[in-house]
This record gives structure tokens, C-alpha cells and sequence, in this order.
């Protein structure tokens, strides 16, 4: 029979064995957990190895879509460097006619104050070219004879002289401006009419095409200058409206259209009404051998500007092409019914130089058609008017520019 000694060592032996059961469970377990752990860890590290491309085919494609996009975006920037640089060049260019200055300012020129805020409210900063050469030079009252680009800033050249030299107290007409349209003269008294509105001064503007008697109730108003095309004002002279004894300063715009054979001896006539003590200013871009013509009779030892070293500003190509004279008026194979088809549906308006030549082109283009007139100076303002506003109103016209310009 055991003892008591013998079952105390018993329970001692079983229950040294339960812990080391319990302690060889946890080791288990946890050695279980411990594989779990670098399984998982080592099923990321492999996914995310070929999330960062190292798969080969996948690692392939993505160099070569950077190679693409890098030499795309080459390409582009490339271009869009020469695309800049070529307009920037075009810019200074064009620029040169303008900006190739000697540095002046306009307050050089001791203008009035009224006349320095007009101008910059225009928007000038400092004088282009033929205004550094010409301002200074019409101040001082001396003739001028300047030839220089369209575009470059003629009709501030001597719209800012003209206001100079007005003086608003008198209530005469001082300056006259010539234009050979009514479109330059519209233009042109609106820019004198903003370089001048803190002055006071009065301009007036007087094309042909217009109403007569406007102009004459326009004239009883305090007028300082004019700017007009020469046959109405020649009219409006004549007539005694428009006393041209003060005028002092006669600017002529476009002068190698001035002194066609159209208008010259317009011009001469009115030459004859402006004051004997006058100061001519002509401005031009091309002076044709009428000019000189003009100069030598009319101009006073004129101070002469030449700003042209080529006809077109900077920057810009022109074509022409040289045809005969034959070749303008040729019927280009056309049938007579193809003719009176095409001129039913269509109206067509040919201008040229003189009123010789729109007669001429119309007898020779329209020999037979009675659907077609020419318009030339000098009309009647009844006879235009009707021509323009009659239902039955002809399909062709040739007219040349003085019917436009000159009333």
C-alpha cells in the first residue's frame, strides 16, 4: 500500500508533466506564428518587387514609354523655341521702322502742355523716325518734302505741327489738310481730334459724297482746321464758305496721289486761296517725277526726309504681277450667254487710275451691255445718287478713285 510520501511524488511527476505538455504547446504555437510571419513577408517582398518593374517584359515596355515621352516632349519644346525666336524676329523686324530712333522725346520739342497730354492719352511714348525729323523741322515754319513707310506714323508727323501751331483764339480756319479719300480723311481728323481735344481746338473734316449744305452750316462755327479732300473744299472756297486767307500751313497727305493728273490742278487751285505766306508739308511714301514738279514751282527751299531704304516695312513680302494691257481687258473665252448669266447673278466693281481708263475698261470689257456704267469725276451729286439708289441698278461697275474722293 502506497504512502503518503509515494503519492505526493506523484502528483508531483503529473503535473511537471502538464506544464511541460502547456510549454512544448506554446512553442508550437508560437514557431507557427513564426512561419506564418516570413511566408507573408516573403509573399510582399516578392510582389512588390514586380510592382517596382522587375518583371523583364513589364520593365521593357515602361523604358521605352519614357524614351518616347522624353523624345516627344523634346520635340515640342524644340519647336516651340523655333516658333518664338522666328516670331520674335518677325516683331524686331517690323519693329525697326518705328523703334530705330535717335532717343528724343516728345517734351523735347517744347510743346504746350494740352497737346503733350493728348498725345499720351493716344498712346505715344516717344517719336518714331519721321516724327523726330519732321516735328521739329515744321515748327520752325519751313517747307517739307518727306517720304517714308506706310505704318510709320506720317499722320502724327504732322498732325502734332498743325495743333502746335493753332491758335485757338482766333476763330479762322488756319490749317488745311489734304487727303485724296474720304476714308484717309476720316481718319486722319479723328487722330488730330484726339491729339488735340485738351487744346479746344475746332476740326473739321469735308469729303465729297457728303451733304453740301452741312459743310456750309458747319463753317459758320469756329473752325482752326480742315481736313478734307481738295474738290469739295475747292468748292466750298470758290463758293466763298470756306475762307481759306488764314490757312498758313497746307499739309498734303499721300501727295503722289494729290498730284495726278486728277488733282493737281486742283490743288493749284487752291494753293491760290490759302494765305501767300504759307508753309507746304508733303508726305509720301513714293515720290514720282510730278512731284519734283510740284516742288520746284510751289515749295520754298523744302527741307527733305528720305526714311526709305525699301518700300514695304520690315517683315513683310509683296508680289505683283506684270500683265499687258491687253491681257486686262480679254473676255477670257466667255460666251456671250455665260457673260449675261454670270452678270445676273453677281455685281462686280472695277477700279482704275483715271477717268480715261474707267471709260475704257467699260467700252472695252461691256462693249454691247447695257448693264454697266462708269463712274468718274465729275459727276453731279443727283447723278451718283441716282446711279446708286435705282432698283434697276447696273451689275458692273468701273469707276476710278477720284469719283470717291472728290464730290
Amino acid at each position: 500500500m502506497p504512502t503518503p510520501a509515494d503519492e505526493a511524488r506523484s502528483l508531483v511527476s503529473v503535473e511537471r508533466r502538464r506544464e511541460r505538455n502547456e510549454a512544448a504547446k506554446v512553442v508550437e504555437r508560437a514557431s507557427e506564428r513564426r512561419g506564418r510571419r516570413e511566408r507573408r513577408e516573403k509573399t510582399i517582398t516578392i510582389s512588390s518587387a514586380r510592382q517596382l518593374s522587375f518583371d523583364p517584359p513589364f520593365f521593357f515596355f515602361s523604358t521605352s514609354s519614357l524614351l518616347l515621352l522624353f523624345l516627344l516632349l523634346s520635340l515640342s519644346l524644340s519647336l516651340s523655341l523655333s516658333l518664338s525666336l522666328s516670331l520674335s524676329l518677325s516683331l524686331s523686324l517690323k519693329k525697326q521702322d518705328v523703334t530705330r530712333t535717335k532717343g528724343n522725346e516728345f517734351e523735347d520739342y517744347f510743346l504746350k502742355r494740352e497737346l503733350l497730354m493728348g498725345i499720351y492719352e493716344k498712346g505715344f511714348e516717344r517719336p518714331s523716325p519721321i516724327q523726330e525729323e519732321s516735328i521739329p523741322i515744321a515748327l520752325t515754319g519751313r517747307d517739307i518734302l518727306a517720304r517714308a513707310k506706310n505704318g510709320t506714323g506720317k499722320t502724327a508727323a504732322f498732325c502734332i505741327p498743325v495743333l502746335e501751331r493753332l491758335d485757338t483764339s482766333r476763330n479762322e480756319i488756319q490749317a488745311v489738310i489734304l487727303v485724296p479719300t474720304r476714308e484717309l480723311a476720316l481718319q486722319t481728323s479723328q487722330v488730330a481730334r484726339e491729339l488735340g481735344k485738351h487744346l479746344g481746338a475746332e476740326v473739321m473734316v469735308t469729303t465729297g459724297g457728303t451733304s453740301l449744305r452741312d459743310d456750309i452750316v458747319r463753317l459758320h462755327q469756329p473752325v482752326h482746321a480742315v481736313v478734307a479732300t481738295p474738290g469739295r473744299l475747292l468748292d466750298l472756297a470758290a463758293k466763298g464758305v470756306a475762307k481759306l486767307s488764314s490757312a498758313r500751313m497746307l499739309v498734303m497727305d499721300e501727295a503722289d496721289k494729290l498730284l495726278s493728273p486728277e488733282f493737281q490742278p486742283v490743288i493749284e487751285q487752291l494753293i491760290g486761296h490759302v494765305s501767300p505766306d504759307r508753309q507746304i508739308l508733303l508726305y509720301s511714301a513714293t515720290f514720282p517725277v510730278t512731284v519734283k514738279q510740284f516742288k520746284d514751282k510751289f515749295l520754298r527751299k523744302p527741307y527733305i526726309i528720305n526714311l526709305m531704304d525699301e518700300l514695304t516695312l520690315k517683315g513683310v513680302t509683296q508680289y505683283y504681277a506684270f500683265v499687258e494691257e491687253k491681257q486686262k481687258v480679254r473676255r477670257r473665252g466667255k460666251s456671250e450667254e455665260e457673260e449675261e448669266e454670270e452678270e445676273e447673278k453677281t455685281r462686280k466693281v472695277f477700279f482704275s487710275p483715271s477717268s480715261f481708263f474707267s471709260s475704257f475698261f467699260n467700252l472695252s470689257l461691256f462693249p454691247s451691255s447695257s448693264s454697266s456704267v462708269s463712274i468718274h469725276h465729275p459727276p453731279t451729286e443727283s447723278k451718283t445718287r441716282s446711279t446708286a439708289s435705282t432698283p434697276s441698278s447696273p451689275s458692273c461697275r468701273s469707276t476710278s478713285p477720284s469719283s470717291s474722293a472728290i464730290p
